[in-house]
């Protein structure tokens, strides 16, 4: 019996969460942190249940990030998993007074991409004052021109306030270290699958 079926709780709280459009990895570490165990294949395993019958709604899958209403093949998937990001940085080498938030110029970094991917910017959050560039993408929001406009919104900022750059494992960070090279910034990157470590 599917581990949502059997433990209503649990169920409630991932269709919470998917309410949200947290994904299934980010959903299970949440839930992990909280002493409450299912994985990720779980979760998508029932929002692509036809027939509601693995503990979530029928379509839950609309709540989805992708909203894809099939999954890609499992080897499709494994391939993608990993965007082309290189030699990078991972968080636990992110100098560790930067988590008090008491020192200017660190930057958290995300993508949000509009209704029926027709519009797409970048946010830049300062950690400290929680001041958020927001960084429209126009014409597209791939590494190239993300990496493009990142720099260039960077640039424009006082050089006390561009440190560090924080960003999730996404593919349109894969030209990460032209802004480096651009800007002087220091680029961190959260775990695979983790982006719930850039707060």
């Amino acid at each position: 019996m599917c581990k949502l079926v059997g433990d209503s709780g649990l169920a409630e709280a991932v269709a919470e969460r998917l309410k949200l459009c947290w994904s299934p990895h980010a959903i299970s570490a949440d839930l992990r942190a909280g002493h409450m165990a299912v994985s990720a294949e779980t979760i998508y395993r029932a929002c692509y249940d036809p027939t509601g019958r693995r503990g979530l709604a029928a379509g839950s899958w609309r709540r989805l990030p992708s909203r894809r209403r099939r999954r890609k093949p499992l080897s499709r998937c494994q391939q993608g998993k990993r965007p082309p990001l290189g030699d990078y940085r991972p968080l636990n080498q992110r100098p560790a007074h930067i988590n008090n938030r008491d020192e200017p110029g660190h930057r958290e970094g995300d993508q949000v991409i509009g209704k029926n991917n027709d519009s797409a910017v970048a946010t830049l959050v300062e950690r400290t004052s929680r001041h958020a560039l927001v960084v429209p993408l126009p014409d597209s929001y791939g590494a190239h021109a993300t990496a493009t406009a990142v720099t260039a919104a960077l640039a424009r900022q006082p050089a006390y306030l561009v440190k560090t750059f924080t960003s999730d494992q996404g593919r349109e960070m894969a030209h990460w270290a032209a802004i480096e090279q651009a800007t002087g910034v220091e680029v961190f990157f959260c775990d695979p699958h983790s982006p719930w470590q850039r707060p």
